[in-house]
């Protein structure tokens, strides 16, 4: 599954899809739930990018019952926070918004900011908040946030977020945007080119 992972985020959707339909059932019946959450994630992007939206909820479906039969509270929030961003991609404010409400459980996401959790290493409760205030809310608001993110990626040498940092700044630039200060959110665009690292995020993840 983690190889499956490698291949999706070097934006061989197509390959990634096949191994996704090798071992997909074989997460499920491992049971393990970074690798649940992040099969079950990828297969949705996937089926999202190439425009089947119904497979895309079904495959959230599936891993939200997993979560609820097999009693796993970070799976379950898992896909309520894939879902709102689903919604987010559609423009759907309050339904995404009410998904995020749903994946709030403090004591969970309070126990992955201490852990190294794969599944979550950038899909967590705190960045998502953030981004739905970019798109829906206030934009001025998320920036401490995604500045305190920043910071705690490097702080604590989470690896994998903090080689997707130019990720949370491309976050960054779109909150200085809509709050109105372009200056910074240009300065930002010049600070991303220079340190981006080769190869682009997958198409499947427009964040």
């Amino acid at each position: 599954m983690l190889y499956a992972g490698v291949v999706y985020e070097s934006n061989q959707l197509l390959q990634a899809d096949h191994l996704l339909n090798v071992y997909l059932l074989l997460a499920r019946d491992v049971g393990l739930p970074d690798h649940m959450i992040l099969s079950h994630v990828m297969r949705s992007r996937i089926a999202f990018h190439a425009g089947d939206i119904d497979a895309a909820v079904q495959a959230l479906t599936e891993l939200e019952y997993l979560g609820h039969h097999r009693q796993l509270p970070r799976v379950v929030a898992g896909a309520k926070l894939e879902r709102s961003r689903m919604l987010l991609l559609q423009g759907n404010g309050p339904a995404s918004r009410d998904e995020l409400l749903r994946a709030d459980d403090p004591e969970l996401w309070e126990r992955e900011r201490r852990q190294r959790l794969p599944a979550h290493d950038l899909d967590y409760l705190a960045l998502a908040r953030a981004r739905w205030e970019i798109v829906f809310g206030d934009a001025r608001a998320a920036l401490a946030v995604l500045d305190a993110e920043i910071h705690a990626a490097v702080a604590s040498n989470r690896n994998r977020r903090a080689l997707k940092l130019r990720v949370l700044r491309v976050l960054r630039a779109m909150a200085l945007q809509r709050a109105g200060d372009m200056a910074a959110a240009i300065a930002g665009d010049r600070r991303r080119a220079a340190d981006r690292e080769p190869g682009r995020l997958h198409a499947a993840d427009p964040r």
